[in-house]
C-alpha cells in the first residue's frame, strides 16, 4: 500500500532523528521493515484497513503506540488527516514533547489516516469553481464528500480504535491544507473532539460562500459554551492562492478568521502566523507549537528547590478546562521525579512537595518515590 511504501522510504531519516532520544515511540506488533542496506529498521506503526459503509470503500490507516504501551492505562488519541504525508513529522514532535524526565504532554496514540480521494473526502461543500470564478480541474466534480468522511471517523474509525486499544476520552483532530479545512469543518459541526489543529487550512476553497458560512457559524464568543473543543489555527507566509496566482487571499482569510475566533475565546483558541514559511514548511513548527499549547501546564515547572505544588495544581486545572477533560500528571512520573530530585538536591527535602501532588491526584495509592538515578 502507498502508506507502507512511504513509511519504508522515510524510516531511515526518522531513525537518525530518534537515535539520540530514549525512543518513547515504537510499535511491537508490526513486521520489521528493511532499510536500503538490508538491515532491519525499527517498527513505526501498524497499518490497518477498515471497510467503510459510509464511504463505500476500504480505508487504510496506521496506528502508532507509545513504546511502553500498557493496556491497563488509557491514552489520548490524535487523529491525523493525510497521515501518509505527515505522520513522520508528527511522530517526531510527539517524541520530543513526551521524552525525558519532565514531559510536556502525555503519551498518546497516533492514528494516521491515508487518503484515496482528497477532492472528495477533504472538501466540505461542492463547487466547480476556483476563487476567480473560473472552472476548476475535473476533480472538482467530486467535491463535497467531507461530511461523509467525518461521519466515517466518528461512527466507524473511532469505535474501532476504542475497541482495539486502551483509549481515554480525550481526542484531537489535526490536519493541514485540505485536511486543515476539514478540521475547521469538524470544529464548526461540533464534532466529538476535545481539540482541533488546523494548519494553513485551504479557506480559498469555495470562496466566498463557504468562508461566509464559517464566519456566520463561528461568531466570536460562540466557543465559550464549551460545546466546541480548543482550536489552534496556523497561517503560513504564503503569497499564493489557487486560481488567483500571486495573491495573499489564502493567508489573509486564515489570519482574519483566527484573529476573530481568538478574540472571542482567547483561553481556548490560539491563532498563530508563521513568517518566512510556506504552505509546506509551516507544518512542522505548527505541529510542535499546537501540541505544546494544547498541553500547556502539563510539564511540571521547576524552581531552584523543586516544583511548586500550588502552581502545578493550578496549571493542571487550567489545562483540564482548555481540553474539557480531566488531565493529571502520571503517578509514575511524579514518583520518578521525586527520586530524581532527592538525589540531585539532597539538601532540599522534596517530600512535602511531591506528597502534596500525589495526595492530590492519587489519594488512594501509596505515597512514595520510585526509581534510582545513576550519578
Amino acid at each position: 500500500m502507498r502508506f507502507n511504501r512511504i513509511l519504508r522510504q522515510g524510516c531511515s531519516a526518522l531513525l537518525l532523528c530518534l537515535a539520540s532520544t530514549t525512543g518513547a515511540y515504537a510499535e511491537p506488533e508490526t513486521t520489521p521493515m528493511a532499510n536500503p542496506d538490508g538491515t532491519l529498521a525499527a517498527t513505526l506503526g501498524i497499518e490497518r484497513t477498515i471497510h467503510s459503509q459510509r464511504l463505500d470503500q476500504e480505508q487504510s490507516y496506521s496506528v502508532f503506540l507509545p513504546k511502553h504501551y500498557d493496556p491497563a492505562k488509557a491514552y489520548p488519541v490524535l487523529y491525523l488527516f493525510d497521515g501518509q504525508e505527515h505522520y513522520l513529522k508528527t511522530l517526531g514532535v510527539i517524541e520530543g514533547l513526551t521524552d525525558g524526565i519532565w514531559p510536556s504532554m502525555p503519551d498518546l496514540i497516533l492514528v494516521g489516516l491515508d487518503n484515496r480521494d482528497r477532492m472528495r473526502n477533504y472538501t466540505p461543500t461542492h463547487t466547480l469553481l476556483l476563487p476567480n470564478g473560473e472552472k476548476g480541474a475535473p476533480a472538482y466534480a467530486r467535491t463535497g464528500g467531507g461530511t461523509a468522511f467525518l461521519d466515517f471517523i466518528d461512527k466507524e474509525l473511532k469505535p474501532r480504535i476504542q475497541k482495539d486499544y486502551s483509549t481515554s476520552d480525550l481526542s484531537i483532530l489535526a490536519g493541514h491544507s485540505f485536511g486543515g479545512l476539514m478540521t475547521l469543518e469538524a470544529y464548526r459541526e461540533k464534532r466529538d473532539f476535545n481539540a482541533f489543529v488546523a494548519i494553513d487550512p485551504s479557506l480559498w476553497f469555495d470562496y466566498p460562500d463557504y468562508y461566509r458560512q464559517l464566519e456566520a457559524d463561528l461568531a466570536p464568543g460562540d466557543n465559550a459554551d464549551t460545546k466546541r473543543g480548543a482550536l489552534f489555527i496556523a497561517a503560513s507566509d504564503n503569497p499564493f492562492t489557487p486560481g488567483l496566482g500571486m495573491s495573499s487571499l489564502h493567508r489573509d482569510l486564515i489570519q482574519a478568521l483566527g484573529e476573530s475566533l481568538s478574540a472571542g475565546d482567547a483561553d481556548r483558541v490560539l491563532s498563530t502566523f508563521y513568517p518566512a514559511t510556506d504552505h509546506s514548511s509551516v507544518v512542522l513548527p505548527a505541529l510542535e507549537q499546537s501540541l505544546a499549547w494544547l498541553f500547556s501546564g502539563y510539564r511540571i515547572g521547576l524552581t531552584a528547590n523543586g516544583p511548586n505544588s500550588p502552581e502545578v495544581i493550578d496549571g493542571y486545572r487550567v489545562l483540564s478546562h482548555r481540553l474539557g477533560a480531566e488531565i493529571k500528571p502520571e503517578r509514575a512520573d511524579l514518583q520518578f521525579q521525586w527520586a530524581y530530585l532527592s538525589q540531585r538536591l539532597p539538601a532540599s527535602d522534596q517530600t512535602p512537595l511531591f506528597k502534596e501532588l500525589l495526595e492530590q491526584y492519587y489519594p488512594d495509592q501509596p505515597i512514595e518515590p520510585r526509581g534510582k538515578m545513576a550519578h
